[in-house]
């Protein structure tokens, strides 16, 4: 195929992508320079070179927002994904280690993959390990996007475009405090009521499938549970267990946090059968760039597998 085509006019270089890409990742120009006025200038007019370059409208005005036209998410695209593999050529040409981007929610990171984040590290080939706490939506929007190269969510919340490997089920368990703890775990409908209702507990605040389920839960049983403190994340439930000041049911990778400390596990069968399926999800065209293999992919996936289990 003849490039010199991309060459014979003006307006195509290395900078002006840079640029373009910065703006499409912060979600605008003021946000992508800082609200410096000098450099906002000079990406509006990069902007427009590349947009006569490429005779298409690259962004569009909103009200007084800059929005990313469908040919401009493709450049950007197409653009990541030619600097990714520049990256790692280069890398690899001077014996550099590489990258590897792996999002989840916070508490998978810090549960799951933080512990394990050596044997992830063997599973890819060595790289740089780079973790990021995201949502459901945005991490399915940055695999897409190849911003993040795999992330660790519910299995239904991964969409059809991408791929993913079932990683099995995140199950819970009740943690207390050992100064909290019964001497023994309920077995019956009248002993879990009468622990519930006792217990001083932390939970999330409401909003979440779990928070619903526990909610049915306690219902069912006539529970008016012992609460004592509501927080935003699970890590924040984990901690109030860790200080000894409440229990909370947490997920069964929250062990990891509890380690050498004086906390009971206590299975919920027969009053919560709540789960969730993990998937490790990914783009296969992304990967294939990257050169990581059907090899590297199951060997993570036993990584964190093994964690889960």
């Amino acid at each position: 195929m003849n490039f010199n085509e991309l060459f014979s006019e003006h307006g195509l270089s290395l900078d002006r992508l840079r640029s373009f890409l910065e703006v499409v990742d912060a979600g605008g120009i003021a946000a992508a320079t800082r609200s410096d006025a000098n450099r906002q200038s000079l990406y509006s007019r990069q902007i427009k070179e590349l947009e006569t370059f490429f005779g298409t409208a690259l962004t569009k005005r909103k009200g007084r927002r800059l929005e990313i036209t469908s040919e401009g998410e493709r450049l950007a695209r197409l653009v990541r994904s030619t600097f990714t593999e520049l990256a790692d050529f280069r890398a690899d040409s001077k014996n550099e280690t590489r990258r590897a981007i792996i999002a989840g929610g916070a508490s998978l990171i810090e549960w799951l993959v933080s512990p394990t984040l050596s044997d992830c590290r063997q599973a890819l080939g060595h790289p740089l390990i780079e973790t990021r706490s995201l949502r459901s939506a945005d991490i399915c929007r940055a695999i897409d996007n190849e911003q993040i190269d795999f992330g660790i969510l519910r299995r239904e919340a991964i969409p059809p475009n991408l791929k993913s490997v079932n990683l099995g089920k995140l199950t819970y368990a009740l943690y207390i405090p050992k100064q909290l703890a019964p001497p023994r775990s309920p077995k019956t409908d009248k002993q879990w009521s009468k622990l519930f209702n006792t217990l001083p507990q932390a939970r999330l605040i409401p909003g979440s499938r779990f928070r619903r389920a526990v909610e049915e839960a306690h219902q069912a049983l006539l529970i008016r549970p012992n609460i004592i403190a509501e927080t935003s994340s699970i890590l924040q439930l984990a901690a109030l267990v860790k200080t000894g000041q409440a229990a909370a049911i947490l997920p069964k990778t929250a062990q990891t946090a509890f380690t050498h400390q004086a906390i009971k596990e206590i299975p919920l069968t027969g009053f919560l059968d709540h789960q969730r399926e993990l998937s490790l999800a990914y783009s296969k065209s992304h990967l294939t760039r990257r050169n990581w293999t059907s090899t590297h992919l199951k060997a993570l996936k036993i990584t964190l597998q093994n964690q889960l289990s």
